[in-house]
Parts: structure tokens; C-alpha cells; sequence
């Protein structure tokens, strides 16, 4: 995402977040005539957007293109803390696994024309419509505006998935657009629905303090949440808590 973000702002133009949201829906790009000299082509966008950050950097940059459409055109998926967890071992692949991996590959690289799913297209319609009474419920601007192309991001799952089973419209590839459209939804409105809704932005804690042993053998949420101002913390401590139940302590 640091890259992204030096690279948008310099070169021969700038501000190419144009070109990054045209890649959604691999639309036309053109340049426009500069002078007599110049000339202008036009393309489909197909691009490869996938990057990576730490949370300032993501905000540093997507934080800039809420409200041009840029952040609606993003699945962000938020790594979950690992704090205190053991370090993850590596296995290399089987044989079994490496060929199913290839002969995924291989049918998504030979799929051809378009794909309609009646069922998929129902559910995701449903599921909409569900997320527009929660938005009128709620008074959410943030969910009404995300569902639209969490929904879109949902049912290119669908198809994926539909080819990887066999061009079979099973129920896992109805349940997989449906969890797919959810996870989007989510993380786009916890990063970016504050910006939409025009309200003071809150943000949660992103560090658990290492405060365990100076706390008594016995003590209250209060306690630690006092330790933590003290140590010049925030003062939620429920993912620390969960932690701590999650290793017996």
C-alpha cells in the first residue's frame, strides 16, 4: 500500500486512482490530448490489485478514496492479532494437495464466456434486500452504500467457486457468495463506515500491553483497564481478556 500511495501521486500523471477503480469492471481507460503532439490510447483495465499494509498505511491511502468510490471497489480483509501466539510452522505440500491446487488453476485458466447462476443471483438479491432493512433500521448510509458491490464481490465468488466445482451450482457455492458478500461488507464498514456516516471516528485499540504479571492473582476488569490509562493505554481490554481465557490463564 506504500507503494500505491507514492506512485498515485508522482510520474507522467497523477492521481491514478481513476485507473485503480476502472479495474474493477476492467472499463475503458483513455488519456486526453495534452498538445498537438501528444496522442491518447485507450485500453481495458485489467489489473492486479491486490496489496498489502499495516493499518496507518492502509488508512494513509484508502482512508484519501472513500467517498470517490475506491474503497467500495476493495475486499479488505483485517489479519487478526496475534499477540502472544506461538509462531506459525510452515509445511510444505503434499503431492495430493499440490495437483488439486493445479487442476484449480488450470480450470479457471481455461473458463471461457459468461456465467449465469438463478439460484446464487436469487440469494444475493435476497440477501440485499436484507441489508437494506438493516440500513433502514440502523440509518446506516455507510451499509446502504457498501452492499451494492459487497453483493457484486459475493456473486464473482459464486462463479469461481461454481467453476472450481465442476460448473455445478451446488449450495456451497451459494453459501460461499452469501459468507463472501458478508466478510466484505463487514470490514468495509468497521475501516471506512465513519467517514460515510460524517460522525467522530473511533478507533479501536490496535496493541495488547504485556500488563499480566503486575496485575494481583485475582483482579477486575477495572483494574486492568486503570493499569492500561496508567501505562498510557487504551481502555478497551476485551481482546486481551480473550487471550488470556484462550491460554488458560
Amino acid at each position: 500500500v506504500d507503494t500505491i500511495n507514492k506512485t498515485n501521486s508522482s510520474g507522467t500523471w497523477r492521481q491514478k486512482t481513476e485507473l485503480y477503480r476502472n479495474e474493477y469492471d476492467n472499463e475503458i481507460y483513455g488519456q486526453d490530448y495534452l498538445s498537438e503532439n501528444s496522442f491518447s490510447g485507450m485500453f481495458k483495465v485489467i489489473y492486479n490489485g491486490l496489496s498489502g499494509g499495516t493499518p496507518n498505511s492502509s488508512e494513509n491511502f484508502y482512508g484519501k478514496h472513500v467517498e470517490d468510490g475506491l474503497a467500495g471497489r476493495v475486499a479488505f480483509v483485517v489479519i487478526p492479532q496475534n499477540f502472544g501466539g506461538k509462531m506459525p510452522i510452515i509445511r510444505q505440500l503434499t503431492s495430493k494437495q499440490e495437483a488439486v491446487i493445479q487442476a484449480g488453476i488450470q480450470a479457471l485458466e481455461s473458463a471461457e464466456g459468461e456465467v449465469c447462476l438463478p439460484r446464487t443471483l436469487k440469494a444475493i438479491e435476497k440477501w440485499l434486500d436484507e441489508k437494506y432493512q438493516l440500513s433502514v433500521e440502523t440509518m446506516s448510509t455507510s451499509i446502504d452504500i457498501f452492499r451494492k458491490r459487497a453483493a457484486s464481490m459475493g456473486y464473482r465468488a459464486a462463479v469461481i467457486s461454481y467453476i472450481l466445482f465442476g460448473y455445478k451450482e451446488k449450495q456451497a457455492v451459494i453459501d460461499y457468495a452469501l459468507w463472501v458478500a458478508d466478510v466484505v461488507l463487514k470490514y468495509q464498514v468497521a475501516l471506512w463506515g465513519n467517514r460515510l456516516e460524517n460522525s467522530e471516528q473511533v478507533i479501536a485499540a490496535t496493541s495488547v500491553p504485556n500488563l499480566y504479571k503486575e496485575l494481583p492473582e485475582e483482579f477486575t476488569r477495572e483494574e486492568l483497564v486503570n493499569l492500561r490509562i496508567i501505562n498510557g493505554q487504551g481502555s478497551n481490554v476485551r481482546t486481551i481478556l480473550s487471550r488470556w481465557r484462550k491460554e488458560g490463564k
